[in-house]
């Protein structure tokens, strides 16, 4: 008897723990593409504006953060670092981001100094994301996979 009552709770726990990741990893990805649309170098005619796009992933990154934030208890120390990894790269690109006008045709055309300022910053937090965010992204894949035991050992 004790043992079955053991066991119904060690299952519950990995299923509550597994519905953890699996909205940890939704919440994301939709930060993930939502920087990817925010950092895209052309921004095609009839999407969003730039603004838009902006704030779209300034409230993802607060979705996402809030969430694993308040489920920590559900991720080991190792994991722990790699979501704090995350939104350590997550601050870094949206400081970069403000720290000119979010639109560039909001710096007039005559201000070279600044446009070319505001397109480094942008740079920057381009490779920001397309490097630190997008590796640690996938560690953390790596290691959600493991936890459900969907690693494949090919």
């Amino acid at each position: 008897q004790q043992l079955t009552e053991h066991r119904i709770r060690f299952e519950s726990l990995h299923a509550e723990r597994a519905e953890v990741l699996k909205t940890t990893f939704q919440k994301l990805t939709a930060l993930h593409w939502s920087l990817a649309t925010t950092l895209a170098r052309f921004q095609p005619a009839g999407t969003a504006p730039l603004q838009e796009k902006f704030e779209q992933a300034t409230i993802a990154a607060k979705e996402y953060r809030d969430y694993w934030d308040n489920n920590r208890i559900f991720f080991t120390p190792e994991t722990e670092q790699l979501l704090e990894s995350l939104d350590k790269f997550t601050r870094e690109v949206f400081a970069d981001l403000t720290t000119y006008p979010i639109e560039a045709k909001d710096i007039p055309e005559t201000d070279r100094e600044t446009r070319n300022e505001r397109r480094e910053y942008w740079d920057k937090a381009r490779a920001t994301y397309e490097d630190d965010f997008s590796r640690t992204r996938e560690a953390l894949k790596a290691e959600f996979r493991t936890y459900l035991g969907v690693i494949s050992h090919l």
